[in-house]
């Protein structure tokens, strides 16, 4: 099974940091509390790229469907895209150097979004451009799909509570015998 990799910094002001991507940094003196959060946000994140990928099956699929009618340019255009989309997808899941990890997995998260976005676009140039009804309505729908999931990503991403603790919680009941009176 794939894990994604995230790794917590340690600062000269004994301080330990989370880089969340994208310029966004947790920073706490608590490190169990650092890594209660990051198991919650490693959750957020694997569900996401989890959907990227069936997200990305979809279009293979109608990639090949219509395989046989595409010109040329873009034939080549997809297949560039998929192509990239497998490569930085593979990079998600890698060990890179201490201090990189947590940027270049975001960096290629935002890569596959890219290269599926690019992909749709181009077939749906190419199904306006030959008027392809069917492969029309089929894009427009998987490009409003890749829309919203690019922004659950994203809103996932930054709702997380930052100062929330993220260890379960349980109740805990305490039963009081008492006598009832006779």
């Amino acid at each position: 099974m794939k894990n994604i990799k995230f790794e917590l910094s340690f600062s000269k002001q004994r301080k330990y940091e989370l880089y969340l991507g994208f310029g966004d940094r947790l920073i706490s003196k608590n490190k169990k509390k650092l890594e209660r959060y990051l198991s919650t946000y490693k959750a957020v994140i694997k569900d996401n790229v989890y959907l990227l990928a069936q997200n990305q099956s979809q279009i293979e699929s109608i990639y090949w469907d219509y395989y046989m009618q595409f010109d040329s340019s873009t034939q080549r255009i997809v297949q560039y895209e998929l192509n990239n989309f497998k490569d930085r997808f593979d990079y998600i899941f890698k060990t890179f150097s201490r201090g990189n990890q947590n940027a270049f997995v975001f960096r290629n998260i935002t890569s596959c979004f890219d290269s599926q976005m690019t992909c749709l676009q181009a077939l749906k140039e190419f199904s306006f451009k030959y008027k392809i009804a069917n492969l029309k309505q089929k894009v427009t729908a998987l490009i409003k799909h890749h829309e919203s999931l690019e922004q659950v990503f994203e809103l996932e991403r930054h709702r997380l509570d930052l100062t929330a603790d993220h260890k379960k919680r349980t109740k805990v009941i305490t039963l009081v015998n008492s006598k009832v009176n006779e």
